[in-house]
């Protein structure tokens, strides 16, 4: 919600949060390092007055783009299944990129492939994994030859990948399987949580086994921006994988490269989200991607700044069951009285007109609405001439005119001595 603070409120707080002065992870062993979730406690409490309410907002943030698009166990593998035609031997085998036993190069050695990639990136490291599961012996004689490669062509007017298969044995099945969770899908152009077994076709003329995804590739599909979730949230956001209120407080979009800084520059979030507590002791912060995954900085910090807004707790007024009644008590009155001057024969349009500054509610000033007002000096003196001719009419105890009345007053002054 957006708000505007009140002038004679308690001043608004910022509160600059770095990750390095965290008290503690808040999940220990969660492999989101403190950068991503950590738990701040404050040594002077905030505490909102008792006729006011507090709003939270993120004001800025710098965040190092330090995380990786290929990570642990959310997208870090793609699997294969190879079958010998003649023997019907099936083996089912993994490009792990999350494996830390490839020696690819003394460097590589006990490291990972987790990282960020792009188009070009992503298939040289799957084939460099590929070839260490080769001399690993880790994919069985018959189902590879010995100079085997697997290559992900960019096809770039498309924006897919082709999945060749070179110099592998002929009469094999092939066939891409993922998992689900935990698989390379929308990276290499597939459906999220993909599970189908897709088969590869085989072109005689090179002996090549090849597989076109259905799919643009999307190599940072997994990470498109980070939500800041906090303690303080109430139930001011929904998100779309629940359905239901959530703990987000911002949403920071990444629009720099791999290595650089993710700047929110100041107001940029005008969203302000009420705090369901008095007093802060202490704050929550999370930083995760779309899908609640936690994202790991690598050892660098983050540094978040939120703004405390506070506003008068302004209740609700519900309205009397007196007011109600007078309101209905005026309405019949003018009723009564326009029925009084018809049944009299005076004919025109009646109108309401409410007097100025009268505690009194319940003596409408009901009136002849002018047809073609005068503004002629002349003529307005003549009327006035005319009017004091005519004798004083006699008004009935009811309010009303009798039928002799009538017949003797022109409407002018039917309508001054009325009144």
């Amino acid at each position: 919600m957006s708000i505007q603070p009140d002038i004679h409120s308690e001043q608004s707080k910022l509160i600059y949060i770095d990750s390095e002065d965290a008290e503690a992870d808040f999940t220990p062993n969660d492999l989101s390092g403190e950068s991503a979730d950590f738990l701040l406690d404050l040594e002077e409490s905030i505490i909102c007055p008792a006729n006011q309410e507090m709003f939270v907002s993120m004001y800025s943030c710098s965040i190092p783009y330090s995380f990786y698009d290929i990570r642990e166990d959310v997208n870090d593998k793609i699997r294969f299944i190879t079958t010998i035609v003649a023997t019907a031997t099936s083996i089912t085998w993994e490009i792990d990129f999350g494996d830390s036993t490839m020696t690819i190069a003394p460097y590589y050695a006990t490291m990972a492939s987790w990282g960020n990639y792009n188009v070009t990136t992503l298939s040289i490291q799957a084939n460099l994994i590929y070839t260490e599961l080769l001399r690993a012996g880790q994919v069985a004689s018959g189902h590879a030859n010995a100079n085997s490669t697997i290559e992900f062509v960019y096809a770039e007017s498309q924006g897919r990948f082709i999945i060749t298969f070179k110099d592998f044995p002929t009469g094999l099945t092939i066939q891409l399987h993922q998992q689900g969770t935990g698989y390379m899908d929308s990276e290499i152009g597939l459906p999220e949580e993909d599970t189908t077994q897709r088969l590869f076709a085989f072109d005689a003329s090179t002996g090549n086994y090849f597989y076109q995804t259905p799919n643009v590739v999307d190599t940072s599909g997994s990470t498109h921006g980070i939500f800041l979730r906090t303690n303080l949230s109430s139930n001011s956001t929904m998100a779309s994988d629940t359905g239901r209120s959530t703990d987000i407080l911002a949403h920071i979009p990444i629009l720099v490269n791999s290595g650089e800084i993710i700047h929110s520059p100041p107001q940029s979030n005008l969203h302000k989200s009420k705090v369901g507590v008095k007093t802060i002791n202490h704050i929550h912060i999370q930083l995760k991607d779309e899908r609640n995954r936690p994202l790991n900085f690598n050892g660098l910090h983050t540094h978040i700044v939120l703004l405390i807004d506070f506003v008068y707790d302004r209740k609700k007024i519900i309205p009397s069951p007196y007011f109600r009644r007078q309101k209905e008590h005026f309405q019949e009155s003018i009723d009564h009285q326009k029925t009084l001057l018809k049944q009299q024969g005076f004919k025109g349009n009646l109108s309401v007109r409410s007097k100025p500054r009268s505690v009194g509610l319940l003596n409408p000033d009901i009136h002849q609405e002018p047809t073609n007002p005068r503004t002629d000096i002349d003529e307005l003196k003549k009327e006035e001439e005319k009017m004091e001719d005519v004798e004083d009419i006699a008004v009935s105890s009811s309010g009303g005119l009798s039928s002799e009345d009538v017949s003797t007053a022109d409407a002018s002054t039917l309508l001054r001595d009325t009144i």
